[in-house]
């Protein structure tokens, strides 16, 4: 069993000091600055603070809103942003996994972009689920508390576990036939042959492209190829398959931790449906009461209310509106045989700008997409439960880093954004100004003047309809504005945060 996570981290880390003189002193263009703080975010006592934090992974994602977009990384162009490395519990056996997992991360970002171009309302788990209002529709009972004192995000043990097993078992169903039965009706015994199935789809669509020989794959869709229907999909028979979904573990006490976590989760979900088994060793009611569950948790998350009348129409609901990125994190999580739980995280957040959600304004435009070992402070579903695996860390040391981390990003993402285009603006309004004002003072100066006095007229004029257009703000700047080092303070010490 993994040894119990320690607590109490002294902000002396030497991790948490480079990171925090890093993020105050880099400077220069946003590929310099990202390119500098990748190299001490890969350093390796940053990496034992991730590990020590229970950080398993954290991108940053930004939002303009001026253009209405979101900048994510893609898998052949690289990302003004920096990330830290994907961890694993046996980190020398699994990095070699790490690829096709962001991989798989960077598949599902660019399809959810994908239907936001197509006029899809958003539906994606980072902005929608971040507590917007005190009358929140997506978020569980059990978990308002924290969420209005952190205002982040976070899916507890049971719910992702849960999660997994109902896209797993409604998408074998859908493959082995039952695609136009009613999710109701779902009842996939736990001997049920399911060798036959080779196929991964996401979104209605094969997650690897077809190909004769396996070598004709770019290779993170060859690395996935290797895992499924191995250590990933289906085997022989659906329980077979539990393993991957840490239901079934090697470790009876585990083992436990986890079937109780989900149990907890539909049970004080509030799902309905007939009582709870409390024998968590019982496979087969186990099996057959969260298939039961299914429908009210696809009601829960189906806000908009579409129709589910079928076992494809919940896969459909189940792949759009979960709280977090299922492919990525299941294929992660059996894996890695350890629940990594996900987490959206407010790194910035604006007075004035806003995105429209159908839940309600949000002012959160930089934000944290984290996997993160389990937090004991946010899991409702561990409560009660003594897992040694749980980070008992203080939840505002781990909110704190990621903010001080993404520090460097948000004047290249955000800012600066908003200056060049503040400056084109003021550009094309200047031109157009002095074009307009120079046509009438030229048309009233007599074709014989000298072209000294023309030229003194076109200064003339320049100064006064530049004057005219410069915003107030820049007109009262004061003529000697002096350093950084200056206008901060006189004391001769490095700058430093504070937490």
């Amino acid at each position: 069993m993994s040894e119990r996570v320690p607590a109490n981290l002294a902000l002396e880390d030497d991790g948490w000091m480079a990171l925090d003189s890093a993020s105050l002193s880099v400077c220069g263009e946003i590929n310099e600055i990202v390119d500098s703080m990748q190299s001490i975010v890969d350093e390796k006592a940053v990496v034992s603070l991730f590990k020590r934090l229970g950080v398993f992974s954290a991108g940053f994602l930004f939002h303009d809103c001026l253009k209405k977009r979101t900048r994510f990384f893609k898998e052949d162009e690289p990302a003004p942003t920096y990330k830290t490395p994907y961890l694993w519990d046996d980190g020398q056996r699994h990095e070699e996994w790490s690829d096709c997992i962001h991989w798989l991360f960077v598949k599902v970002r660019e399809e959810q972009c994908a239907s936001r171009r197509a006029g899809n309302d958003w539906a994606e788990d980072y902005f929608v689920n971040l507590p917007l209002s005190e009358e929140e529709t997506r978020s569980m009972p059990l978990e308002q508390r924290w969420r209005a004192r952190f205002g982040v995000h976070y899916c507890s043990v049971g719910e992702m576990l849960f999660t997994a097993f109902a896209w797993r078992v409604l998408s074998l169903a859908r493959d082995l036939g039952l695609g136009s039965h009613s999710p109701d009706d779902l009842n996939l015994e736990l001997e049920h042959s399911v060798e036959s199935i080779v196929a991964c789809r996401w979104r209605g669509r094969s997650v690897i492209q077809e190909a004769t020989d396996p070598w004709d794959l770019k290779p993170n869709e060859r690395a996935f190829y290797g895992l499924w229907g191995k250590l990933l999909g289906p085997q022989e028979t659906w329980h077979q398959e539990w393993r991957a979904l840490l239901l079934s573990c090697e470790e009876a006490t585990i083992q436990r931790i986890h079937r109780a976590a989900v149990l907890k989760f539909i049970e004080k979900g509030g799902f309905g449906g007939p009582a709870v088994p409390i024998d968590t060793s019982d496979d087969e009611a186990l099996n057959r009461t969260m298939q039961q569950r299914i429908p009210a948790y696809l009601a829960r998350l189906n806000a908009e209310g579409k129709p589910v009348q079928t076992v494809v129409d919940a896969i459909q609901v189940l792949e759009s509106y979960a709280r977090f990125p299922i492919l990525p994190f299941y294929a992660w999580n059996a894996l890695n045989q350890h629940p990594i739980c996900y987490s959206v995280i407010p790194i910035w957040t604006s007075q004035n700008h806003s995105i429209k959600l159908p839940v309600g304004d949000c002012l959160h435009l930089g934000l944290a997409l984290t996997g993160l070992r389990p937090i004991a402070d946010w899991d409702w579903t561990l409560e009660g439960i003594d897992y040694t695996r749980a980070s008992q860390e203080e939840s505002l040391v781990l909110t704190s880093l990621l903010r001080l981390m993404a520090r460097p990003l948000i004047e290249g993402n955000l800012y600066h954004v908003l200056w060049k285009e503040a400056v084109v603006a003021l550009a094309e309004d200047t031109s157009e100004a002095i074009r307009k004002d120079l046509t009438q003072k030229l048309d009233e100066t007599s074709r014989d003047a000298s072209g000294d006095k023309v030229i003194e007229i076109v200064i003339k004029q320049l100064k006064k309809t530049i004057h005219r257009v410069l915003p107030a703000s820049v007109k009262k700047l004061p003529k000697n504005r002096g350093s950084v080092g200056q206008r901060a303070g006189s004391g001769g010490g490095a700058m430093r945060s504070s937490v």
